[in-house]
């Protein structure tokens, strides 16, 4: 009877023990589902990131083909211009022919005159062609800025990016690198409870109090069979396990030997 009393005391606390370490996996178990959604959490956030710089740049392309069609069309424009003032000047040169001819009878006034003329549609032409010129400049200047701007404001998008992307990297890293941690602690906590459980019920039986040995009576080896311990096997299976049965009499302590679950004794 005090043999089964001990056996239900070890079984307790077995029991105890059992439920102490579920109770901590439980809480790793929540502690790790809390950092692994906190990871999607930021992973959702970097896709959402991403996708806005996308449109950020898409929309930087779309500004950049759309000022690319102005400037073709306002080139177009200042051609046009070009040509208009060019038939001008030609009609005016024309013009100008008929009224001399029809003015001066002298030759030599008449080639003085149109000669002046001429000089002073030359001038205006070479004006004309000038401030054209002038004009395409700047707007090449200007366009040429607008390009700069649109390609520092996209890298600076990509920069953003990818700092943006190797930050989370490394956040992400170091959050693994903690349920790593995590995880290997848990491991040792549990071969630990499971060495002082052994070695509590190895301590409890060796210590007990054992009949007399009769005279004449063979000594008898008992086993004492401990099954090994899967750590990753339900509770229901563990606690089995650990209902150890207990000879009804062990005759010398030091005949009682540990076996594991393939027959090998435990030193």
């Amino acid at each position: 009877m005090r043999q089964q009393n001990q056996v239900v005391s070890y079984n307790e606390k077995c029991i105890s023990y059992l439920n102490i370490l579920e109770e901590e996996s439980r809480e790793r178990i929540r502690t790790n589902e809390g950092c692994i959604k906190n990871l999607l959490y930021q992973i959702k956030i970097l896709q959402d990131t991403s996708e806005q710089e996308k449109l950020k740049i898409a929309r930087f392309q779309d500004w950049k083909s759309q000022i690319s069609d102005d400037k073709s069309i306002h080139k177009k424009h200042i051609e046009f211009a070009v040509s208009k003032l060019r038939q001008m000047a030609q009609k005016a040169v024309r013009d100008l022919e008929e009224t001399v001819h029809s003015t001066f009878n002298n030759h030599d006034k008449r080639n003085e005159a149109l000669q002046t003329s001429m000089s002073a549609i030359s001038e205006l032409g070479e004006e004309i062609l000038t401030v054209t010129r002038n004009l395409d400049l700047e707007n090449k200047r200007k366009f040429g800025e607008i390009d700069n701007v649109i390609k520092t404001g996209i890298l600076q998008s990509c920069n953003e990016i990818e700092d943006v992307l190797n930050q989370h990297i490394s956040d992400t890293i170091q959050e693994v690198d903690t349920l790593i941690d995590i995880t290997s602690s848990f491991d040792d906590t549990y071969r630990k409870f499971v060495e002082d459980v052994k070695d509590t019920i190895t301590k409890q039986v060796l210590e007990k109090s054992v009949p007399p040995k009769h005279a004449g009576d063979t000594p008898i080896r008992k086993e004492l069979r401990i099954p090994s311990i899967d750590p990753t096997a339900p509770r229901e299976i563990l606690l089995e396990k650990f209902k150890v049965s207990l000879p009804e009499t062990i005759e010398n302590p030091e005949d009682v030997i540990w076996l594991d679950s393939s027959g090998e004794g435990i030193d």
